[in-house]
């Protein structure tokens, strides 16, 4: 198989690095961005789900790519949030603006709502998931894949500044993996092979869902 070409739809280093990490186990995969194209824009996410967020993301790399000509090339859109259990899957896809749906939070205001929302919350109770949903497409041809992903933890009743990319990722500092008694931040900043048991973060689980798709339609061609 010759190598196939995957645009990461996104602007923000961190996801990018995310997909550069997972895609060492994918040799046949080129891993290229918005910067190798210089496309500096992001869409503004305006869907009501996952889904339409991703696709929104998607959609409008498709169309940067195609206005520049460029063909062969796999693109990637995703969106996601923190769902808590205890509050029925609250903030969801409105966590920035999760108190009153119109104005934006800071990190620490974000924090801070969550732990006074769940004070009453006893640790069994306090589960959560970090959710979302990969859209692939193709700059070629018609292609719309929903891939799902989710990673589930425990939030913690007080804050911890433990691993990196932590700014602009608020519960970041609360989410806790009690299955590996560490941090999720603290576990994604771990090299592949110092990770236990194979671990990957939320997103890394949905490119690595996402390459396996790509890999399986190159086959399939």
């Amino acid at each position: 198989m010759s190598n196939v070409k995957v645009f990461i739809g996104t602007n923000n280093k961190a996801k990018f690095a995310d997909a550069i990490r997972v895609a060492e186990d994918y040799p046949n995969l080129d891993i290229v961005g918005p910067a190798d194209f210089e496309i500096a824009a992001d869409p503004e996410e305006t869907g009501d789900t996952y889904y339409a967020n991703a696709k929104l993301k998607r959609d409008f790399f498709i169309n940067a790519l195609r206005q520049l000509g460029k063909k062969h090339i796999y693109v990637i859109g995703d969106d996601g949030g923190i769902e808590i259990d205890a509050l029925n899957g609250e903030p969801g896809i409105h966590s920035r603006r999760w108190k009153d749906s119109q104005n934006a939070m800071t990190d620490q205001e974000i924090i801070d709502y969550a732990l006074e929302r769940m004070a009453n919350v006893p640790e069994p109770d306090r589960t959560a998931h970090f959710a979302g949903v990969i859209a692939l497409g193709h700059t070629d041809f018609d292609l719309d894949e929903e891939l799902p992903f989710r990673l589930t933890g425990t939030l913690l009743t007080e804050p911890v500044s433990k691993g990196s990319n932590l700014d602009g990722y608020p519960f970041r500092r609360l989410f806790y993996m009690p299955n590996y008694e560490m941090m999720l931040s603290e576990l994604s900043d771990l090299a592949v092979e110092d990770r236990p048991d194979g671990f990957l973060s939320h997103r890394e689980l949905g490119l690595q869902r996402a390459f396996d798709a790509i890999l399986e339609l190159e086959q399939a061609q």
